[in-house]
This record gives structure tokens, sequence and C-alpha cells, in this order.
């Protein structure tokens, strides 16, 4: 509804997400990078947490401007990413590394998990929890699309023709980010197909869970800790899920969240 409302929800909901995947004594008294850290909110649960201190790190300039906005005597410091593919940090001056929500919008993810090796010190760790691409919803259009798997049946230009539809009917309620600063509303779709990128899926890296980890194999980091998270809702569908997350091949396909700690030798 607001930018201010979504912050403190976005900041609460990852404070919890954190704490149902890993134990808040991995960040006491460490150096933590927040990276994909958005507006800051899991940075700032960091800190509270018991980091000694936090960098956040993130593409968007003005996301960046919002979180440094936010900063008064927290031991955290925010910086705008120079590139797609690197760190703006010295090798192995980080603890913890902990990326939310992020894994499936690095578009160039080899580089990014070598970096992630580089700048960690020799037994740190990485923290992290995503969707990957075959979950049920990972167009990550739900809003527009709540139909599972549509990415799999739809290629991504209808799927940006449907959502520029959707966004486009009067009754829809465009929620914050298909609004402009004044709330009015924009179609960021209709805008892709008139620019031409209508069949470019330019934040989604179709990442799955067996080349995540085979990637970060090969870089060095261990897998210590992985959990697939069965879905929510009715009894049946939490079994359902509970049992096919548990199988190799389909496991991507029927879990609701992926969660890693990673750890460097040391």
């Amino acid at each position: 509804s607001s930018r201010v409302a979504y912050h403190a929800w976005r900041e609460s909901t990852l404070q919890a997400e954190f704490g149902r995947y890993f134990d808040p004594s991995l960040v006491a008294g460490k150096d933590v990078l927040d990276f994909g850290c958005g507006g800051g909110e899991l940075s700032f649960a960091l800190v509270r947490m018991g980091a000694r201190s936090c960098i956040g790190v993130d593409l968007g300039q003005a996301m960046i401007e919002q979180a440094r906005g936010q900063v008064r005597d927290e031991p955290i410091t925010f910086q705008c990413a120079k590139d797609t593919h690197s760190i703006d940090l010295p090798d192995a001056s980080i603890d913890v590394i902990a990326c939310f929500d992020v894994m499936e919008h690095i578009m160039e993810y080899r580089a990014i998990i070598r970096e992630w090796y580089r700048v960690l010190k020799p037994g740190g760790h990485v923290l992290i929890s995503w969707q990957p691409w075959f979950h049920p919803y990972g167009h990550h259009a739900y809003c527009y699309i709540p139909v599972p798997w549509a990415h799999l049946l739809l290629n991504e230009k209808a799927i940006t023709e449907v959502c520029a539809r959707v966004v486009d009917l009067p009754q829809f309620d465009p929620p914050l980010w298909d609004r402009d600063s004044a709330g009015k509303r924009i179609n960021r779709f209709r805008v892709a197909i008139e620019a031409g990128r209508a069949s470019e899926n330019n934040y989604l890296n179709k990442l799955t869970t067996w080349r995540f980890e085979q990637l970060c194999t090969d870089v060095g980091l261990r897998i210590e800790k992985r959990e697939f998270s069965e879905f929510e809702g009715p009894a049946v569908v939490r079994r359902l899920s509970r049992a096919l997350s548990t199988l190799p091949r389909v496991r991507e396909f029927f879990t609701a969240n992926v969660s890693y700690r990673l750890k460097k030798a040391g």
C-alpha cells in the first residue's frame, strides 16, 4: 500500500525467514555481506541478530539511497554494485554472506558464486534462501497469472502479454511496484512489449538447484545443509509436497522454497 508499509512488512518477513532456516548465532559477532540487499531490510535484521557489521550491496541506486536514509547509529554501510559480475570487496574480508530471495535474479550467477568464494574468509558461510526455476510460481507473476507452472506451459512473450493485459484491466488493483511515485498505474509489461523486449526474460535466470549445487561445488563451497520446504495449505498438499520434495528428479517442482548453508574450507 505504501513504501513505508512495504519496508516494515519486508523487514519482519525476512527476519522470520532467516530464523526459520538458520540459527542467528551464525551471524553473531561476524562481518556480514547482505548480497542483493534491496532496501536494506535484511541488513537491519542481521545487525539486530548480533552481527558485528553489515555491508549491503545491490544494483539499484534508488534502493541503496533508500537504505542509507534508514541508517542511524547501526554498524551498516550500503554500496551500489559497479557491475553484475563482481563484488567490490577485498579477498577474505567477510565472515558470512546472506542472500535471500535474490538468487533467481542474479544473471551473472557463475561469476558471482566465484566472487562469494573470493570475499569469504576461510571457514566462512553463505546463507541462502530462494525459489528455484521449477517452483510452481517460478515465473514470479503470481499477481497476474496465479497458475502453477505457467512458465513451463507458456513462453516468455506470452507471459509478458498476459501480464500486460491484466494490468490494463480496470478492475485490477495494481500492487506497489505497478505504480509510479504519485501512485498512478504503470504497465511495465506493455513498455517491454513496445520496446521489443517481450521475449526477453531479463530478471529471472532460470537457475535450477542442480546447476546451483554443481557451481558451488566447482568453486569450493561445501554444502553443509540443504532444506526443501513443503507447501503451505491443506494437510494433503503439505504431505504430498513433503514426499515429492525428497525425490531428486522432481523435488524442485514441489518445494515452496529451498535454503542452503554453504561453507568455504578453512
